[in-house]
Formats: C-alpha cells, structure tokens, sequence
C-alpha cells in the first residue's frame, strides 16, 4: 500500500513525447519532479519503496500507452 499511495502522490508527473502521428506517448515518470513530489507529501522514499514504485510506473505506462 506505501508504494500505491506514493504512485498517488505523484501521478501526474509523467514525460510525454509526440508521435510523427500527432498522437503522444508517455516515456515514464519525471523522477525529479516525484522526488519533490513525494518529499512534499511527506513520504520517505527507500530504496525498497522506489523499487515498487518503478513496477507500478512500468504496468501503468504500458495501460497509458496502449493502441
């Protein structure tokens, strides 16, 4: 549940590049910005707790991304 609400916290902080199709694609997280993000919300970023974070980040992208 840590790493749901840290993905939360920072859910909007995704890099985005467009397509020659005019279409965009999201590339992953802005890690900077969820480190502040997560800093602001006051959550302790671990190693372990950034680690489930990235998985999340990696089933998310592929949902955001698909055709």
């Amino acid at each position: 549940m840590p790493a749901v609400s840290a993905f939360l916290a920072v859910d909007t902080q995704w890099r985005w590049i467009a397509r020659h199709d005019g279409a965009s694609r999201a590339t992953g997280l802005d890690y900077a910005a969820c480190d502040a993000g997560m800093r602001r919300a006051g959550i302790e970023t671990t190693p372990e707790l950034w680690e489930e974070l990235q998985i999340i980040e990696l089933a998310a992208r592929a949902a955001l991304n698909e055709a």
